[in-house]
């Protein structure tokens, strides 16, 4: 069974703050995530401005200027349709091949123009944290908005209309489990309200479960700085204490009642934390600890150190010049105190023991998050 995570973010600015902080825990949560983001749709299509040719400025312009609210609406629709036409048709006359060329380079230079007003708020919108994981198969975007490409009519309502399409969609399907930002949560809870949508059971124990690793990680120190590059480096390591992880989260979500969109989640989430999940974590720590402290003991016990006897002056700085390719066990056992059976069982049990007792740690339902935790602050 694969996680399949959908982080869902409503339309805003462009900057993709929400959709990082989203993504961070999903990406180490899940095995496959989707995005359904108008933001990310969008500043996708703005990075294949970096090095266009003028048709595909102008196809941007054409396909863009409708959603953004500072241009003309009348006037670039009135431009683009007689653009289209124009573009469309086999025999132009003389007079339609002139007209063509004169709106061909109008319409290229405002293209221009937006592309340069849009390159840097691409560059400061973090759409670039979001490259590796696309790269590695394991982000996608839903194609927002793709069933209104063709449109020669559409608008931000249009647009609208269809993001809160996939969200229904995606809520009835009972598939995925959705991590909402707020403004989502606050339109599934509207759309409840409304009659428009239904509370389906494996949804909301699904969402409960995402929102519940999300919340988790975010207690973390070091979490919410981390860069999804830096996640992404560890995620790999960290996966074989995913099953764990993930059955303490299925029982921390059935212990609450309140499903991930409503006001009382954080709450009842905020109660589990202090109750139980704290109180297994700083055991764990303890433990790890403990465990630690036995671990250099051991290695102290068995790695070579150099022999300095007790002898004159003389003898010892005579012995000290050999020190170093003398191995103190190899030493006392010559002394026949010890034989190297001893030595070697009780290294193994030992050994044996310190593993045993680790494996148990990371059966640990949060021992991920504490693992994560150190593996951040160290890095």
């Amino acid at each position: 069974m694969r996680f399949r995570l959908t982080v869902v973010t409503a339309p805003g600015t462009l900057k993709l703050r929400n959709e990082i902080r989203l993504l961070k825990s999903a990406l180490i949560y899940g095995d496959e995530v989707s995005l359904i983001s108008p933001n990310a749709v969008f500043l996708s299509s703005i990075a294949g401005l970096i090095d266009p040719t003028e048709d595909e400025l102008i196809e941007f312009l054409v396909n863009t200027a409708p959603l953004i609210s500072d241009i003309d609406e009348e006037t670039s629709a009135l431009a683009f349709e007689i653009y289209r036409q124009l573009q469309a048709k086999r025999n132009r006359t003389r007079l339609e091949i002139i007209q063509m060329q004169r709106l061909k380079a109008a319409l290229a230079k405002a293209a221009r123009d937006l592309r340069e007003r849009l390159l840097p708020k691409f560059e400061e919108s973090g759409f670039e944290e979001l490259v590796r994981p696309i790269d590695q198969g394991l982000l996608k975007f839903h194609d927002l908005g793709a069933s209104l490409a063709e449109a020669q009519d559409a608008s931000v309502n249009d647009l609208v209309a269809e993001y809160v399409g996939v969200i229904v969609n995606a809520f009835r399907s009972g598939k995925e489990y959705l991590l909402l930002d707020d403004q989502t949560g606050t339109l599934v809870r509207g759309l409840i309200a409304a009659g428009r949508l239904e509370e389906k059971r494996s949804t909301v124990s699904k969402g409960k479960q995402a929102s519940s690793a999300h919340s988790l990680f975010e207690r973390m120190p070091a979490f919410p700085e981390a860069t999804i590059d830096e996640l992404l480096d560890l995620r790999a390591d960290l996966s074989q204490y995913l099953i764990h992880f993930r059955s303490a989260i299925v029982q921390v979500a059935s212990d609450i009642h309140a499903a991930q969109f409503d006001p009382d989640f954080d709450r009842q989430l905020d109660d589990i934390w202090i109750r139980r999940v704290l109180p297994e974590l700083n055991e764990v720590r303890e433990r790890i600890a403990e465990s630690g402290f036995k671990n250099r003991f051991i290695g102290q016990i068995t790695r070579p150190v150099n022999l300095v006897p007790a002898s004159g002056p003389a003898v010892v700085v005579g012995l000290m010049s050999k020190a170093a390719s003398v191995d103190w066990l190899t030493a006392v056992i010559e002394t026949g105190l010890l034989t190297a059976g001893h030595l070697a069982t009780s290294a193994s049990n030992a050994l044996r023991e310190t593993r045993s007792r680790q494996r148990e740690l990371q059966r640990s339902g949060f021992y991920l998050l504490n693992e994560l935790s150190d593996r951040l602050v160290a890095a």
